[in-house]
């Protein structure tokens, strides 16, 4: 596994495959790691390989992916699905700290063979033929053992710090199956294109919790469902309703700002998606109640 400061040029990135080309136009995606402090960065990936993206510094990074338009901050990641095209970009007023973990596919496969096999299995190898694990959602809350495992890539030896990206991963697959499972429906596939739904539909909201114009009209045109249906379907999911996580998402963010010291309420307010100032102090007064 290479660990590297800086992202390759563009002209690299675009002959970048899962698998290599017998002319040598294209390369294989390496194992490698990246972690640099950009300003101002833009790339194209025509065909990623799995790919883990995250900031350590305060910002944000956009993506477009999969037709979405995705923000990342400090407190979430987001997964790229082998073979998928995406675009990124960092435009901000101070560096961000930026850290991506590309994996190959070959390394991928084998990583999620071992952490999601039965014991009675892990002799068997991974069919070169098997269709590579894919995220249903592309951003995930950071959560402290997450936040640890990458701040210690330098103090692990390799294979250590890739189990406990296996280990990681595993984890947030049984999390979506598990959301799979708590939509009813008599009928499996019809299970999963809701559960697909209304993932995106989480993917919108962590992405654009801090616009005001954000609201569940705009979210459900994005799923191709009606209101009430993604409601009801979106709670089973996860426990809670869409306007839960955007006040969720934006009480922890507002508490973010506020340890900082360095923004005035109204600044703090307006940076979480608030039209009005005012409506910041009834929000954290009913988080701290």
């Amino acid at each position: 596994m290479m660990f590297a400061s800086q992202f390759p040029d563009q002209s690299t990135i675009s002959r970048l495959r899962n698998q290599p080309s017998p002319d040598g136009q294209h390369l294989k995606w390496p194992d490698v790691l990246v972690q640099s402090r950009y300003r101002t960065y833009e790339k194209s990936v025509p065909e990623s390989s799995f790919a883990l993206f995250t900031l350590k510094s305060p910002g944000e990074a956009t993506f477009s992916v999969g037709g979405k338009h995705l923000r990342i901050c400090q407190q979430t990641l987001c997964l790229i699905n082998p073979y998928e095209a995406f675009e990124y970009r960092i435009e901000a007023n101070e560096a961000v700290e930026v850290q991506n973990l590309h994996l190959s596919l070959s390394t991928y496969r084998q990583l999620m063979h071992a952490m999601g096999t039965s014991p009675n299995r892990l002799l068997d190898p991974p069919a070169e033929s098997e269709a590579p694990a894919e995220w249903p959602h592309h951003l995930y809350y950071m959560d402290p053992a997450m936040k640890g495992l990458l701040d210690q890539y330098r103090s692990l030896c390799p294979e250590d710090f890739l189990t406990g990206i296996g280990s990681l991963l595993q984890r947030l697959s049984a999390q979506n199956q598990q959301v799979t499972k708590r939509i009813p429906s008599q009928k499996r596939a019809t299970q999963k294109e809701l559960a697909k739904r209304v993932a995106i539909g989480r993917d919108l909201i962590f992405s654009a919790y801090n616009d005001p114009d954000l609201t569940l009209d705009r979210i459900c045109a994005e799923v191709f469902m009606s209101k009430f249906h993604f409601i009801r379907v979106f709670k089973q999911a996860y426990g809670l309703t869409p306007h839960q996580l955007i006040r969720h998402i934006r009480i922890l963010k507002a508490q973010e700002y506020l340890k900082t010291g360095q923004m005035t309420l109204e600044h703090i307010a307006y940076k979480v998606g608030l039209q009005e100032p005012n409506s910041l102090y009834p929000l954290l007064r009913t988080e701290a109640n």
